[in-house]
C-alpha cells in the first residue's frame, strides 16, 4: 500500500540529496563506520529511476570512486527488504561468493530510505533478444543464484497462499477492466481463466514454501563473469518456488518477442534456465504450469484493453498461443510441464 503521493515522495527525495544529510548519513555508511563529515563532502547524487510507483532509487557517487545505492519507499516494504539482504548476506550470499545480494549498508526508518552497495555487473536485460552466446550460460547462472535462494534456511515475511501467489486478486481485477472495455473478447478471457482454475484443482502437490525472490527475471539479475548478483527484494516472501521459475520464463519470452517478433530465439534459453534449475530442485516445479499460466494472463489482461495498439494486439496473440502450450504442458521443444504429481 503506498502511504504518501509521489509528490510527496519527491519532496522527500530532496532532504536526502542535501549535502548535510550526505555527510551526516550517507558517507559513514558507504564508507563502513567512517566519521561523519560536513556538507563540504565530495558526492554527485542522481536519480536513477522514478516512474511514480512509489518509490525512488538513487546512486551516491563519492570522490573517491565508492558508489552508494539510495533506495525511498513511500512503503514500509523498505524494512521488509532491509531484513531480507540482511539474512542472505549472513547464510552466504555476501562477498567473494558467487552468488550475491547487494550489500545491505544501513535502512534510515525515518525517511523510509535503504542504502545497499553498488552491484558490479551487466544486467542480463542486455543479453535477451539479441544473438549473444552468452546468454545461455548467463541464464544456467541465474538458475544456480536462485537454487542457491530456495536451498537456503532463511524465512523472512508472512507465507504466501497458492492463490495469492498466483496474483489471482490481481488477475480478476484485471478480467473485470479488460471485459468493460472489450466486451467480445469476455468470453475468451472467462474460458481462459476457468482453464487455469480448473488445473489448479487437478494439483495435488504439496509443495513447501521457500524463501522466494518474488519478482525474479532478467532486469534484476547482474553478471560479472562468473559472478551472478540479485538486486530488489521487496517481494520476497516464503512461498511455492514455481512463482519465481515462472515469472523468470515468462518475462524472457515475453521480451524476446517484444524484441524479434518472435518466441524462437528464447527457446534454447529457456531450455538452459529450467534444465538446469530443476537437475538439482526437480520437486519444486510442481505447479510450474498453472503459475506460468498465471503470469501469462496477467500480462494478456494488460494488454488486451488496448486493441487499437498493434503492439498490444501482437502480444495478447503471443499470450494466448502460449497459454495454450504451457497448459498443454509442451510449452517448449524438449520441455514438459505439468501441475500434478
Amino acid at each position: 500500500m503506498i502511504d504518501i503521493t509521489d509528490d510527496e515522495l519527491r519532496a522527500r527525495a530532496s532532504k536526502i540529496t542535501h549535502p548535510e544529510f550526505i555527510g551526516q548519513v550517507v558517507y559513514p555508511a558507504a564508507r563502513e563506520g567512517a566519521a561523519r563529515c560536513g556538507p563540504s563532502v565530495d558526492c554527485k547524487v542522481t536519480i536513477v529511476q522514478d516512474r511514480g510507483t512509489g518509490r525512488i532509487t538513487l546512486n551516491y557517487a563519492f570522490d573517491d570512486g565508492t558508489l552508494v545505492f539510495g533506495k525511498l519507499y513511500s512503503d514500509e516494504l523498505v524494512r521488509h527488504s532491509f531484513q531480507v539482504l540482511n539474512g542472505l548476506w549472513r547464510v552466504g550470499f555476501g562477498n567473494d561468493q558467487p552468488y550475491q545480494v547487494s550489500q545491505p549498508l544501513l535502512y534510515v526508518p525515518e525517511h523510509r530510505l535503504l542504502l545497499t552497495k553498488a552491484v558490479e555487473g551487466t544486467p542480463l536485460t542486455s543479453f535477451v533478444g539479441c544473438d549473444c552466446p552468452e546468454l545461455v550460460p548467463y541464464v544456467r547462472q541465474a538458475a544456480n543464484w536462485l537454487v542457491q535462494l530456495h536451498k537456503s534456511s532463511i524465512r523472512v515475511g508472512r507465507n504466501e497462499s497458492l492463490w495469492q501467489s498466483l496474483k489471482l486478486f490481481k488477475a480478476i481485477r484485471r478480467l473485470g477492466k479488460a471485459a468493460a472495455l472489450v466486451p467480445d473478447r469476455k468470453e475468451m478471457m472467462i474460458e481462459m481463466v476457468n482453464t487455469l482454475c480448473d488445473r489448479g484443482k487437478q494439483s495435488r502437490a504439496t509443495v513447501h514454501a521457500v524463501q522466494t525472490h518474488g519478482r525474479f527475471h532478467y532486469e534484476h539479475v547482474l553478471l560479472d563473469g562468473s559472478k551472478t548478483t540479485v538486486i530488489d527484494f521487496d517481494r520476497s516472501l516464503p512461498s511455492d518456488p514455481a512463482k519465481d521459475l515462472a515469472e523468470f520464463v515468462t518475462m524472457l519470452r515475453l521480451r524476446t518477442f517484444k524484441l524479434t517478433g518472435s518466441a524462437e530465439a528464447a527457446d534454447a534459453p529457456t531450455r538452459a534456465f529450467l534444465g538446469e534449475y530443476l537437475s538439482h530442485l526437480p520437486e519444486n516445479a510442481a505447479n510450474l504450469a498453472i503459475h506460468w499460466g498465471a503470469f501469462l494472463l496477467l500480462t494478456l489482461f494488460r494488454h488486451v484493453r488496448r486493441p487499437d495498439a498493434q503492439p498490444s494486439r501482437r502480444v495478447v496473440r503471443f499470450c494466448q498461443k502460449e497459454f495454450d502450450s504451457v497448459l498443454s504442458g509442451n510449452p517448449v521443444p524438449g520441455i514438459g510441464v505439468t501441475s500434478t504429481n
